[in-house]
């Protein structure tokens, strides 16, 4: 848990989730779904009602298989999901702004 209560921070299980075709470990659509299954029970220890949001946060892109899991854990509930990729882009992109002072924390290029 986050030091306000408010959020989970869970890894997914040991397994054979490497895929080497694409060199990215990915979770099948079972793995996916109990995992989600697992955060979402944790939540509702702490909480009355599901959350609204679940974000999932990943450096590799999310398969057609884990995102089928990851909803299927969550249908029939208020809860979104809603999957995060993390990418290097050292080089790629630079954000700036007048004045001294960096970008404002939180800043998103969509």
């Amino acid at each position: 848990f986050l030091t306000d209560a408010e959020g989970v921070v869970f890894r997914g299980a040991l397994g054979p989730w490497f895929q080497p075709d694409v060199k990215q470990f990915h979770l099948d659509r079972t793995a996916a779904r109990d995992l989600v299954a697992m955060v979402l029970s944790e939540y509702r220890v702490g909480h009355a009602d599901d959350p609204a949001e679940l974000f999932i946060h990943a450096k590799s892109s999310f398969s057609d298989d884990e995102w089928a899991g990851f909803c299927d854990a969550c249908d029939g509930r208020r809860t979104r999901v809603v999957a995060v990729q993390i990418a290097d882009a050292w080089d790629q992109l630079k954000l700036f702004r007048p004045g001294d002072y960096p970008i404002i924390r939180g800043t998103a290029l969509i």
